[in-house]
């Protein structure tokens, strides 16, 4: 794929992420179990199937009635030396905050940031049907910045680097429309565009005799 294409589609990709449902983020089927489930076997299960969380639902209807978590288990159970032959209803967070499948990525980062919660349980008519969690989010930001950096390290000519630059500025929209923080924002831009310039330095310096000295790069300076 050209240089071109291959940065065209990490920016558009990035672009439909976080605006994309989020029936299309689910990666997984729901894993839930009742409320009567004792709190060592939820245990058990997550460390099985490297979960982070258990939605506790109604087993007729599968309504979620909670949300167990690994915060939970810290400020809940560990801390509080509870006992593993419990059941699960007693540890969970209650009420959950659910979304629809139609939400975007994006508002689910909204609410999230509001509840200060780490994951959002996906319902259908009442019926649980996934669990999206900050990582999954966070991962939806990063597309395309990795992309768009081995791009700019593979970049033959200057002309490349010229529609990487132009790049990383429409991609610095779409993070800002998204909104991203202003800390993440500036790490991710900062981080492209030293890239940007090393790859710049190497065509140039692979286009003329230079004296045999080492060269850094440096707190947005080329030192000599």
């Amino acid at each position: 794929m050209p240089d071109r294409a291959l940065k065209d589609s990490a920016t558009r990709a990035l672009g439909r992420s976080m605006y994309s449902p989020l029936s299309a983020i689910i990666r997984r089927e729901p894993v839930w179990c009742p409320p009567s489930t004792r709190l060592g076997d939820t245990l058990a299960t997550m460390r099985q199937l490297r979960i982070g969380s258990m939605v506790v639902a109604d087993p007729a209807s599968q309504a979620p009635l909670g949300i167990f978590t690994l915060q939970d288990l810290l400020g809940r159970v560990a801390l509080e030396e509870r006992d593993l032959a419990q059941p699960i209803e007693r540890v969970m967070t209650s009420p959950v905050v659910t979304l629809e499948p139609q939400v975007s990525a994006y508002q689910a980062a909204v609410t999230m940031t509001r509840y200060g919660l780490r994951h959002v349980v996906v319902v259908e008519q009442g019926r649980l049907v996934g669990v999206v969690s900050q990582k999954d989010l966070f991962n939806l930001q990063r597309t395309g910045t990795v992309e768009i950096g081995t791009a700019i390290q593979a970049a033959g000519d200057l002309d490349a680097l010229k529609r990487a630059a132009r790049d990383i500025r429409e991609l610095t929209k779409s993070m800002l429309d998204q909104g991203v923080g202003a800390e993440p924002l500036t790490q991710v831009i900062s981080a492209l565009n030293d890239l940007l310039t090393i790859r710049i330095i190497e065509i140039v310096q692979a286009r003329h005799t230079l004296p045999d000295v080492k060269l850094c790069w440096q707190i947005g300076r080329a030192h000599v």
